[in-house]
């Protein structure tokens, strides 16, 4: 045997041999080294990126909420009912409509399920809300209930730490505990500064879960919600309390982008090892995505099999060396291309995010217009006003992609109101509604106005006046599933038959309310909403009339 390897011939060969094998080796620790590494920081940076995203958004809005509560522990005209006699009527309107002022303006004011400001010596107490209706009617006999949160409410009260604790049940609530976020504050004596009573803001958790929708977490991975030392799991809109049994295996920020971000590698009690990520929405609010770690070696138990075909491949490789450094420098290329096509998706939905933040002064105007409108009996033009406020809060707040049938008429309301302002009576509305369950039927967003606009502008503009209906109704399609069908009509000049076979092909520019949304986008946002079978026709007499019909599904929204 020893004799084989005498000659220089077969000593090259072995030394060949032993090299490609220990370059093998080595290619192949080092390789699935880096690969881990690589996964591992993309994995952090791409959690770490969409937690910063979606904390920002939310601590926003909770910078609002406590704002608010603030404010009515401060606000004379609120402090100054709680101290007035028993019964004096102007005290207790000026602080009703003070309130309500303040609470419709706030931006996040939606997410208020109960705001109660109540006095420890002279309960009576003050309330407003989104879900009041639902709840017990709160009174100074049951107003001591808010001391049943399982929260000390002195404490919350006296202490600023001590506020967004915990996820709490609603005392008030009327059929089944509401899970809320409850925030207190103290109510402040107008004159000498005591404390002489609190304010109870209670928050629906959707102010948490509204910013998570689309969130794609791994099969494995779970989001968590740290509030003061109280942690939830959050599964989908709801809150579950959680306490995983994870044993820390170590405590690093590499690969993170933030100083404010902390990574933690863990096990669960089934040894399977996590990556946790937490950031920080303000003090005492975390949120926190456990990540299932990468594993070093991808594929367990096939070390023979690799190395073998490692080994075989250095030997073939060995020779053109060219190959190995081409095939790095694509590597590189990929994951180059990888990390920058990962960032600018990023920041395309960033940029989303910040299109939604909604111009908190021009709403603001826009009131102050409207109040003095009415001071002045300008009818006009508070109702105008009013109706532009409730509209572009709509566009810039409503991030649903399908409504219910009622929520857009009313958007188509408002604006119908605007333009009977701009026409005078040249334009009217008409409706006509078959069975108040048809308007559950979901629809696009946006979808009615343009073609309001369209038979405004095209129908009845040319001819001086006109009239606009609206009528919903029921239908049965050749396979028997009910169907809603909504047809806008107007009187107007009417559309040629070449006219409309067009508007289904292409797009013609438009100037109106949404730029580029017109008839050809409405017909193509419908059949990608709910199918070919679906969207809108056109039917048309000249001189006589318009009529554009969509057909929908009927099917209600999840949770309305």
């Amino acid at each position: 045997m020893r004799d084989k390897f005498k000659t220089v011939k077969s000593q090259a060969i072995l030394l060949m041999v032993i090299f490609a094998f220990v370059i093998t080796v080595m290619v192949f620790v080092f390789s699935s080294y880096i690969i881990y590494n690589f996964e591992r920081r993309t994995a952090i940076q791409s959690v770490e990126f969409n937690l910063q995203l979606i904390a920002g958004v939310i601590e926003q809005d909770i910078r609002d909420l406590t704002a608010l509560g603030r404010w009515c522990g401060v606000n004379d005209t609120i402090t100054a009912y709680f101290i007035a006699e028993q019964g004096e009527a102007p005290a207790s309107l000026n602080a009703w409509y003070r309130l309500s002022e303040e609470f419709y303006n706030n931006r996040a004011g939606l997410y208020v399920n109960r705001l109660l400001i109540f006095s420890y010596e002279n309960k009576r107490p003050l309330q407003l809300g989104n879900r009041i209706a639902s709840s017990v009617p709160v009174t100074s006999w049951n107003v001591d209930s808010v001391f049943s949160t399982g929260l000390s409410v002195e404490a919350a009260i006296n202490s600023p730490g001590a506020a967004w604790q915990k996820v709490i049940a609603d005392p008030f609530y009327l059929t089944r505990d509401y899970p809320v976020i409850p925030f207190f504050s103290p109510l402040y004596h107008p004159n000498n500064g005591s404390i002489i009573g609190g304010v109870f803001l209670a928050a629906s958790t959707n102010l948490i879960t509204d910013k998570l929708a689309g969130y794609t977490l791994p099969s494995e991975g779970a989001l968590y919600l740290d509030l003061s030392g109280s942690r939830y799991r959050i599964d989908k809109d709801r809150f579950v309390s959680a306490s995983p049994s994870w044993t820390e295996t170590g405590h690093s920020a590499a690969g993170a982008l933030s100083v404010n971000t902390t990574v933690l590698t863990v096990r669960d009690d089934q040894h399977k090892p996590y990556i946790l990520i937490s950031y920080p929405i303000r003090d005492g609010i975390t949120l926190t995505q456990a990540y299932p770690q990468p594993r070093f070696f991808h594929i367990e138990g096939a070390w023979p099999i690799l190395t073998a075909a490692l080994f075989v491949l250095i030997l073939l490789l060995i020779l053109s060396w060219s190959g190995i450094n081409r095939m790095a420098r694509e590597i590189t290329a990929l994951m180059e291309k990888q990390i920058a096509d990962e960032k600018n998706k990023k920041e395309n939905e960033y940029r989303m995010l910040q299109n939604q933040i909604t111009p908190h002064f021009l709403y603001n105007t826009l009131n102050s217009i409207k109040w003095m409108a009415t001071i002045q009996n300008a009818g006009g033009i508070a109702e105008m006003t009013t109706a532009l406020s409730r509209l572009l809060q709509t566009v810039s707040k409503d991030i649903r992609k399908v409504v219910p049938l009622r929520d857009e008429l009313s958007l188509l309301n408002d604006y119908l109101i605007i333009q009977k302002y701009r026409y005078g009576d040249s334009v009217t509305m008409e409706k006509e509604i078959a069975d108040e369950s048809l308007l559950d039927t979901l629809i696009p967003r946006f979808t009615l106005q343009p073609l309001a606009e369209n038979a405004i502008f095209h129908g009845i503009e040319p001819k001086g006046s006109g009239t606009i209906t609206v009528k919903v109704t029921e239908n049965k399609n050749e396979a028997g599933i009910s169907e809603t069908l909504v047809s806008i009509t107007d009187d107007g000049i009417g559309m040629k038959a070449e006219v409309i076979a067009g508007v289904h092909k292409t797009e013609s520019e438009r100037a109106g309310m949404f730029q580029d949304l017109g008839i050809h986008n409405v017909d193509e946002r419908l059949r990608y909403a709910f199918g070919e079978a679906y969207g809108l026709s056109i039917a048309s007499e000249e001189g006589k009339y318009t009529t554009i019909t969509i057909r929908l599904p009927q099917q209600e929204a999840a949770g309305e």
